[in-house]
């Protein structure tokens, strides 16, 4: 597969000018819940494309549900194909729900999934973003990999930051969100 595709759905998610990109995080409803802001994605994605950020990443469940004002609007959309739930028995366990080829069928520029780097099941996240990465190199799809250090005395320790950052890199990844520090020059 030739990496044109992958570079070309990668251009689509950032400022030509800036370079820098917005990112409207949408995907929290099935893991925390439908909190204030997301209860009703159609409504907030409505407003929230006016403004013309970059794009937004959110499960297909909710991409059927918006994806017009996404075309009216010319922003392109991250699938977030895992999915966790801390109501659940596992709560710091992100499970692969989708696959990047049925998020390609939905019109995503990218795909987006998570690694807890900490708990028990760890090494199974991992495992999982490591075929979403195989299957995004396979199919010229950009990987978002959500990294964040879970259940350390601070979680956001640099040091913890930069190692689940280093971990996203080395599994594949094309973008790495983490945790903020405080501060853009400590790293």
């Amino acid at each position: 597969m030739s990496d044109i595709g992958k570079e070309v759905r990668l251009s689509r998610l950032f400022n030509k000018k800036s370079g820098n990109s917005v990112m409207v995080a949408m995907d929290h409803g099935a893991v925390i819940g439908p909190v204030k802001g997301i209860v009703d994605p159609a409504k907030t994605v409505f407003l929230l494309a006016k403004e013309k950020p970059e794009t937004f990443f959110m499960p297909v469940g909710i991409i059927k549900k918006v994806y017009k004002s996404f075309i009216e609007n010319d922003i392109p959309y991250v699938a977030a194909i895992d999915s966790c739930t801390f109501m659940g028995p596992e709560p710091d366990y992100f499970i692969v729900s989708d696959t990047v080829e049925h998020a390609m069928r939905y019109g995503a520029t990218a795909v987006s999934a998570h690694i807890l780097i900490g708990p028990a099941r760890t090494s199974d996240m991992m495992k999982g973003l490591a075929r979403i990465a195989r299957e995004c190199d396979d199919l010229g799809m950009p990987l978002l990999a959500i990294m964040y250090p879970w259940g350390f005395d601070n979680d956001f320790d640099v040091k913890h930051v930069k190692w689940a950052s280093r971990v996203a890199a080395e599994l594949g990844a094309d973008l790495v969100k983490t945790f903020y520090t405080g501060s853009k020059e400590i790293y």
